[in-house]
């Protein structure tokens, strides 16, 4: 019998059955996985230097992945725990309008959206680190938040994200329906590592936050909810996914609310049914 997990959540258990001993390899939470659409691993570029992403994805030959940068701000490829490869630095805290910014933005090539959700079950979210100093340090800065995916904005007919913001991570879903927000009961620490996914599916909207160890062992997961009333979403072709902050329209970071965030972020998904 075969098991199949991400190349991030590998730990092998033993296990009697029926006399045998069989072995199987233990899937983390929601893991990160190539049948994703959109799988951002971080495991590219030399550690301690600027890196740029590729989409290990389903969607890697009709989606472009770039880093979007303002003020001289970078990627930088940082170590993991130990056989997780690496994981993208995202820029310092800065209060400035003129401090550094970075954020992954993830678009289609071609004439077909295969991040576009519609009606179907949408997962997304990433790992996620918090530097001890981040935006929730200083609220109504310019740097006045720590986005982790989205697509879309607030204003705009469709939008989804999961952020965290004075600790504590949320996510934002908004279709044709209505929005539904949803805050974790979790505050995440800073300097300690997170899984964190946003869900919509069998009619709630759920986000679901699992600490890591610093080995890579998985704890146990906390789920908040509420009932989906979010509807279709449905975006333009031209709308990009980011990562690590939130861009404008014409791909550019504003430099007034860039919802930047400091920390690291490994393993970013957009999963579509």
């Amino acid at each position: 019998m075969f098991f199949r997990c991400s190349p991030r959540a590998r730990r092998l258990l033993i296990v009697p059955v029926l006399g045998a001993w069989l072995v199987a390899l233990s899937v983390s939470p929601s893991s990160a996985a190539a049948t994703d659409q959109v799988w951002l691993n971080f495991d590219q570029g030399t550690v301690g230097s600027p890196m740029t992403p590729t989409n290990a994805g389903t969607l890697s030959a009709s989606t472009a992945v770039t880093v979007v940068s303002l003020n001289s701000g970078s990627v930088i490829s940082a170590t993991s725990y130990t056989g997780a490869g690496k994981r993208g630095d995202f820029p310092n805290f800065d209060a400035a309008s003129t401090g550094p910014r970075a954020v992954v933005r993830v678009r289609n090539t071609g004439t077909t959206d295969g991040m576009n959700p519609g009606t179907s079950r949408l997962e997304f979210g990433a790992d996620v680190t918090l530097d001890a100093t981040n935006a929730s340090s200083a609220p109504g800065s310019t740097d006045n938040g720590n986005n982790v995916v989205q697509r879309g904005l607030f204003n705009d007919v469709a939008q989804f994200k999961v952020q965290i913001d004075a600790g504590k991570p949320s996510c934002r879903v908004k279709g044709a329906g209505g929005t539904v927000e949803v805050t974790s009961t979790t505050v995440v620490t800073a300097g300690s590592r997170y899984r964190i996914r946003c869900i919509r599916s069998a009619g709630l909207v759920e986000i679901k936050v699992t600490p890591i160890s610093s080995t890579g062992v998985f704890g146990s997961t906390v789920t908040s909810s509420k009932p989906d009333t979010s509807g279709t979403l449905s975006f333009a072709l031209a709308t990009s996914l980011s990562v690590g902050g939130k861009l404008n329209p014409n791909g550019t970071i504003a430099a007034s609310a860039s919802d930047q965030f400091n920390g690291t972020i490994d393993n970013a998904i957009l999963k579509i049914g």
